[in-house]
């Protein structure tokens, strides 16, 4: 079982098997007697990783974990002691905005924290795709989007996908999970139906050789740009999984024959959003009036948004335009009652040109409705029109 586990597609599976084997075999007692488990936390340790690669003289040591989670024990105690000594009850004001202003409650973590964050995934998704043959051609990842599903969370086979967006080319990665035992997924792909999306051809399928029961892999879908527009990229994508579905018996053996099969996927939709990205700043006030001096392009729309609470609006608004909130605007109080709120956004549209959006919120009790202005600032009259363009 162990051999045959060593063939998984899954590197993660591949990489235990083998540590285990070497367990096994070698009889390491200070391997396989741990008294306790190495807990770090994860988006820190990828950090760390990040940070030993980005070096290639830090290759004359190995990678030490232990050394890792001291330093991730430190960093963590020195953020635990920041907060206790700011209190628990943080507020900000918007005032002096040149906008009606609001008060939100900022979260533990800060503009920065969630920037960083944001930033470690584009560079972990940034190595993926650069390592992967069929896909470092389309050059330097510019962003990622956040995972959709596009089953049922319960389905026998559950697909997300991510849309990497890079100078030239968008690229669909599907992200196939086997939940069916004895069951086994080959030549696995995605039929795409793009005729509603404006702006791009398909150029290229890159299937997953082998879902395993229990096991997740990766298929790829990519496009490219028509010119030089990053515009007008907008419309719906139809999906259909299609694979070569094998037996396995109760002795691991796989079946030679398959049966050719098929799962519908939902549909989704891609906006200009996808050419959008984060960059919160810590003087947003005084940038946006900066740009209202300069007489920067500039679009105002109104808009009406079926939701029965501002929270669930501003969630919906920060994802529509994929950048980042500042100053926890994307935060509302449980405890505001005025029915009103203001959201800050600030960011950079393909290749670097700064964007600044400030969203008012207005909840309807009459209606169940929340009424939302939105002005979008930039040094490009299209970027305004195309960041507009994905709230409706």
């Amino acid at each position: 079982m162990g051999i045959r586990a060593l063939f998984d597609p899954e590197d993660e599976v591949r990489e235990r098997v083998l540590f285990h084997l070497n367990i096994l075999e070698n009889s390491d007692e200070d391997l396989s007697s741990s008294e306790q488990p190495v807990v770090v936390d994860f988006l820190e340790l990828q950090n760390s990783l990040v940070q030993y690669f980005s070096s290639p003289s830090n290759f004359e040591t190995p990678f030490s974990l232990q050394e890792a989670e001291q330093k991730i024990t430190q960093l963590q105690l020195s953020k635990s002691k920041n907060i206790s000594s700011t209190g628990s009850n943080i507020h900000h004001t918007n005032a002096g905005l040149s906008i009606s202003g609001t008060q939100a409650v900022v979260g533990t973590l800060s503009d920065q924290d969630v920037s960083q964050s944001t930033s470690s995934q584009n560079q972990s998704n940034a190595s993926e795709i650069a390592q992967h043959p069929g896909l470092a051609m389309y050059g330097k990842l510019f962003k990622s989007g956040n995972p959709v599903l596009v089953t049922e969370s319960d389905s026998d086979y559950v697909v997300k996908c991510i849309v990497h967006s890079f100078a030239k080319h968008l690229v669909f990665q599907y992200v196939v999970t086997n939940t069916v035992q004895g069951q086994l997924l080959e030549n696995v792909v995605v039929d795409c139906d793009y005729s509603s999306l404006n702006g791009v051809n398909k150029v290229a399928t890159i299937p997953a050789q082998q879902v395993f029961p229990s096991s997740s892999a990766s298929l790829y879908v990519c496009f490219q740009l028509k010119g030089d527009d990053h515009f007008n990229i907008s419309g719906s994508v139809s999906n259909t999984l299609r694979f070569t579905l094998k037996e396995i018996n109760e002795t691991q053996d796989i079946s030679e024959e398959g049966d050719e099969d098929e799962y519908r996927l939902e549909d989704f939709s891609i906006t200009p959003n996808c050419f959008a990205k984060q960059n919160p700043t810590t003087d947003f006030r005084s940038l946006w009036e900066q740009m209202g001096k300069a007489e920067s392009p500039q679009k105002i729309e109104i808009f009406a948004l079926n939701f029965k609470s501002i929270a669930a609006a501003v969630a919906a608004i920060v994802d529509i335009f994929g950048m980042g909130a500042n100053d926890g605007t994307d935060h509302v109080p449980e405890t505001d009652q005025t029915g009103k709120h203001t959201l800050l956004c600030s960011g950079t549209y393909f290749p670097a040109v700064p964007v600044m959006i400030v969203t008012n919120f207005v909840l309807s009790q009459q209606s169940s409705q929340v009424q939302i202005r939105v002005t979008i600032r930039s040094e490009s009259q299209q970027v305004c029109d195309a960041l507009m363009s994905c709230v409706g």
